[in-house]
């Protein structure tokens, strides 16, 4: 267990005497001591550098994978959620306020995503009759384009660049994220004060 979550060179040290993050790591371990088929944590992520949480992301759905544990996390770290849950529940003030897979909340809460496209030659008439005709919003240090999407909207934003002399490097549509669906689902006002979001990842459907 030490050596999965990264602290075996700490063993027979006083918890006391380790860092908030090597805590964290010992304390996830213990809860796992009695190989639970329910998991059930609060923040595990806090005081962790990036490796380390990339360490015990990719533990716990190790876990969940090979022994078919269920596991419950609050956080606020709505990436590592993002990448590692398969149901979410949204809180608000201490009550529920949506909850469903990542598709099931998009399709409720999502926006209609961007379309992205990164372009060489870009002039400022073009750039002005593109916003003109799609809204769209241009960067113009990098040639970055951006519109919110729609059907047909890329082959449409593609059509216009391409017909009017523009090079496109690259292009894709992009899809909101848990963030961008979260402050959709809570509200911009809830989003700022006593929120979180839980997620579970499940081979067993427990809670």
């Amino acid at each position: 267990m030490s050596e999965s979550f990264g602290f075996e060179d700490y063993v027979g040290r006083k918890p006391w005497m380790l860092s908030h993050g090597y805590r964290q790591r010992v304390a996830i371990a213990e809860a796992l001591v009695g190989d639970p088929d329910l998991l059930i944590l609060d923040e595990p992520t806090t005081g962790l550098d990036p490796s380390s949480m990339i360490r015990i992301r990719d533990e716990l759905l190790k876990m969940n994978k090979d022994r078919g544990m269920t596991i419950l996390v609050s956080s606020h770290n709505l990436h590592l959620l993002e990448r590692t849950a398969d149901y979410y529940i949204f809180l608000a003030r201490g009550t529920v306020v949506a909850s469903g897979t990542l598709g099931e909340l998009s399709e409720k809460f999502g926006r209609e995503g961007s379309v992205v496209v990164e372009t060489e030659g870009l002039s400022p008439e073009v750039e002005a009759r593109l916003n003109g005709e799609f809204g769209a919003v241009v960067r113009s240090k990098d040639g970055i384009v951006t519109v919110t999407s729609g059907p047909g909207m890329l082959t449409k934003v593609l059509g216009f660049l391409v017909s009017n002399g523009v090079i496109v490097k690259n292009a894709e549509t992009q899809k909101d994220a848990l963030e961008g669906i979260y402050v959709n689902a809570v509200g911009e006002s809830n989003a700022e004060n006593d929120t979180a979001v839980t997620g579970a990842s499940e081979t067993k459907r427990q809670v």
